[in-house]
């Protein structure tokens, strides 16, 4: 028995692509019929992508802003302790999630869904300031403090 070998006449190589150098960027989109699918919105240039890090992992600059008293180039982030085990573990998880949530407020009252203009993500994004929160719910008759116009 005889095995083959790349020195063989009718040995046919293989060749594959080495890679492009950008890389395709994508966006879901929901089409007519209701389902999810990703549309290409852009390309990044992967040699650039990684080459706009070079001067925050250069050691001697991360050494020289140590030495020049800052200490948080050293502790990039802050440790976040919290239970996790209730959190969602597949983004088919988290999808129900939000889709739970926009049923609960589909059932709210009309006049509470009227606060938030019928808006299921104003009310989601006002769950972030619990006092305006609980007075739109109707939970609280305080007077919501005024935001401050920058």
């Amino acid at each position: 028995m005889r095995f083959r070998n790349m020195y063989d006449t009718d040995f046919k190589r293989e060749f594959t692509c080495s890679g492009d150098v950008d890389a395709l960027i994508y966006s879901p989109s929901i089409d007519n019929e209701g389902r999810i699918t990703l549309e290409v919105t852009g390309k990044r240039n992967i040699p650039e992508f990684i080459d706009s890090f070079r001067e925050s992992c250069d050691i001697n600059n991360i050494v020289e802003r140590f030495n020049s008293g800052d200490v948080s180039v050293l502790s990039r982030s802050q440790g976040a302790f919290f239970d996790a085990t209730e959190l969602p573990h597949s983004y088919a998880e988290m999808l129900n999630v939000v889709i739970n949530a926009e049923k609960t407020f589909n059932q709210l009252p009309l006049e509470v869904r009227d606060r938030f203009e019928n808006n299921y993500v104003k009310w989601l994004s006002t769950m972030d300031d619990a006092e305006k929160f609980a007075v739109m719910m109707g939970v609280s008759h305080e007077t919501p403090i005024a935001e401050s116009e920058d």
